[in-house]
């Protein structure tokens, strides 16, 4: 939320009106957050200035009252600086681990993409509509799958759903997806391509032996013949006049 992005301006503003109203309060503790606070929020130049202000505003706050500083008041003000450093050091840790996570989220995003690859609009007149989510939150790659091939046997697709997690994962949906194309293409029925599809899995699956799981595919394979889709065709051209 954006809202956040202000939280140390807010901390601060409530460590001057507390100290305006309430001058027997100590606000110490309100201004030595609000480096820390905005160390995950803002840059590393904003995180530096927000410590600095706080130094800043406390010691105006001081002089208001006409205070002579101490030793425990250059001990405060000494931890005010230090957690600044601190703060900064933990702002380039988060935009460290922010940047890993940005790569991560677009490899992730890259093997979508070839292992999913965007459906057409249309196969044989027939209009194709495709959405990709994956269960776990902030995903982008789960275990569902999806394939079209318009063959010489008639549009056949095919929509799964993998148990599994990982590499692993994605090299079953890759092997799975691939089987399909291939026997789609080739075979003239549904039972062949489907006991095709289970020889290429279960070969792969006997090479990752060593997995720590079991993993299985649910899918749904379903054919229109070409005589149909040829209708299908004819009424929605006829319907678009």
């Amino acid at each position: 939320m954006r809202w956040f992005r202000y939280l140390p301006a807010v901390v601060l503003l409530a460590a001057v009106v507390i100290d305006l109203a309430w001058p027997e309060f100590n606000t110490f503790p309100l201004l030595a957050a609000v480096s820390v606070i905005a160390a995950p929020m803002l840059s590393l130049t904003w995180t530096i200035a927000s410590g600095a202000a706080a130094c800043l505003v406390g010691a105006l706050l001081a002089l208001r009252e006409g205070h002579v500083f101490t030793r425990s008041d250059f001990v405060e003000y000494a931890t005010l600086a230090i957690l600044t450093v601190v703060a900064a050091l933990l702002n380039r840790m988060f935009a460290r681990e922010r940047e890993q996570l940005r790569t991560s989220r677009q490899v992730a995003e890259a093997v979508q993409r070839a292992v999913l690859p965007a459906m057409p609009d249309r196969v044989r007149g027939l209009a194709v509509a495709t959405r990709y989510q994956a269960a776990q939150e902030e995903a982008l790659i789960g275990g569902d799958l999806y394939a079209v091939h318009d063959t010489p046997h008639g549009l056949r697709m095919m929509i799964g759903d993998l148990r599994g997690k990982g590499m692993q994962a994605v090299t079953l949906v890759n092997t799975l997806l691939g089987s399909f194309h291939a026997a789609a293409l080739q075979l003239p029925d549904l039972p062949a391509i489907v006991r095709g599809v289970e020889v290429q899995l279960q070969d792969v699956k006997n090479r990752q032996a060593d997995a720590p799981y079991e993993d299985f595919v649910t899918a749904v394979l379903v054919e229109i013949p070409p005589t149909l889709a040829c209708w299908a065709w004819r009424t929605g051209a006829t319907r678009h006049r």
